[in-house]
C-alpha cells in the first residue's frame, strides 16, 4: 500500500506538471491555459483547468480504490 500511495502522489503531479508543459512547446491542457492567462480570457483558462483537475481527481480516486482494495485482501490473508 505504501508504494502504491506514492505512484498515486506521482501520478496527480505529473497530471499537473503536464499543465505547465505548455510552456516549452509540450502542448495539452496548457495551452489553454497560457493563451488564457495571455488574453485574460477566464474562458480558455477554465477551458484547460478544469479537465486537468478533473483528470487527476479521477486518478487518485481510482488509485485510492487499488490501495483499498490491496490493503483490505492482505488484512484478509493474516491469521487473527
Amino acid at each position: 500500500p505504501v508504494i502504491l500511495t506514492g505512484i498515486r502522489i506521482v501520478l496527480v503531479q505529473n497530471i499537473g506538471l503536464a499543465t505547465i508543459a505548455a510552456l516549452i512547446g509540450g502542448g495539452g491542457f496548457g495551452v489553454f491555459v497560457f493563451q488564457g492567462v495571455g488574453q485574460t480570457a477566464m474562458d480558455l483558462v477554465l477551458l484547460g483547468a478544469v479537465p486537468t483537475v478533473a483528470l487527476a481527481f479521477a486518478a487518485a480516486i481510482i488509485l485510492d480504490a487499488v490501495i483499498e482494495m490491496t490493503s483490505t485482501k492482505r488484512r484478509e490473508a493474516q491469521p487473527a
